[in-house]
């Protein structure tokens, strides 16, 4: 494991919470705790910056155009919109996919869908733009979205009520505009009520219900431990980019901002085009031929 050495005072979440190595002066951090001292500087040169844009604040209020621009910042999103898909991805392999490559927001609602064989509106179109943007095709979602409706209703109500939406989704109907599946960000500050499962579940989900959620998939006590922590804290991104990592059984510390992002990144590692280290101890279980759950379903010399 790697260390880093810096000064106490520059870490005293951790020092409070004896995470860390004292001695001389100095803090040795283990390299899976090290956000927190780039959040430490983060907030320090936070606060400066803003200390100067104050400073700043009447010449710009002037200026209407960086006023609306500003207002909206906090709810932009400026990465990749992933609405045209790189591959096709069968239809036939997203229960496999949903286990090991989807985040968590997408998990759940795939669970959801084949258990009640419906979704609610909001459900169906956060869930229906991420399979267009992994590469699902428009056949293929009608093909699975008939396949799970027409369990619970007639064939002829799904055509009529639900089918305009998949084929809307795509552009092609409506406006038909090439619609791009939702960021973090959006899932985020979705509204949720009741009965819906989309959003995010580190925002929108009971922490006691998301823990039992984590602990029925069979991560261990300190990855959910970790996953819940930052759920606690509000770090909602941060928390799926530690679920990134109980999945594939690493420490990538990957910065999550749009689920299809996760799906792209967890693929690669799949594929072996993304090479991580595998923890000591899968690796140990690994050599003794225990069972890992989820590790079966990638193939170890090739993510090592």
């Amino acid at each position: 494991m790697k260390f880093f050495k810096v000064k106490f005072f520059e870490v005293l979440d951790l020092v409070k919470m004896r995470k860390v190595y004292l001695s001389g002066g100095y803090a040795y951090i283990p390299h899976k705790d090290f956000i927190s001292v780039l959040s430490a500087q983060y907030r320090t040169q936070l606060k400066q910056s803003l200390a100067v844009a104050c400073h700043h604040l009447g010449e710009i209020e002037q200026d209407e155009r960086l006023v609306s621009l500003l207002k909206g910042l906090h709810q932009s999103y400026s990465g990749n919109d992933y609405s045209d898909a790189k591959a096709v991805i069968p239809i036939e392999t997203l229960d496999s996919l949903a286990v090991k490559s989807f985040p968590l927001c997408m998990r759940q609602l795939h669970d959801q869908l084949r258990a009640a064989h419906h979704l609610k509106h909001g459900g169906r179109l956060q869930y229906g733009l991420f399979l267009k943007g992994i590469g699902v095709t428009l056949e293929d979602s009608l093909r699975f979205w008939r396949e799970e409706f027409t369990k619970i209703m007639e064939l002829d109500k799904f055509e009529k009520q639900y089918a305009y939406n998949v084929r809307y989704n795509y552009g092609k109907e409506g406006s038909k505009r090439n619609y791009s599946p939702f960021s973090c960000l959006k899932i985020i500050n979705n509204t949720v009520g009741p009965g819906d499962c989309h959003g995010c579940p580190y925002r929108h989900c009971d922490v006691g219900i998301l823990k039992n959620r984590l602990q029925g998939y069979g991560f261990d006590a300190q990855a959910i431990g970790e996953i819940i922590d930052m759920t606690k804290k509000g770090h909602f991104q941060i928390a799926c980019s530690k679920y990134f990592d109980a999945v594939h059984h690493c420490d990538v510390g990957l910065g999550i901002n749009h689920p299809n992002q996760y799906f792209e990144e967890s693929q690669k590692i799949a594929k072996g085009e993304i090479k991580v280290e595998i923890k000591k101890e899968v690796q140990k279980a690994q050599l003794k031929k225990e069972p890992i759950d989820e590790l079966d379903e990638m193939d170890f010399d090739e993510a090592m």
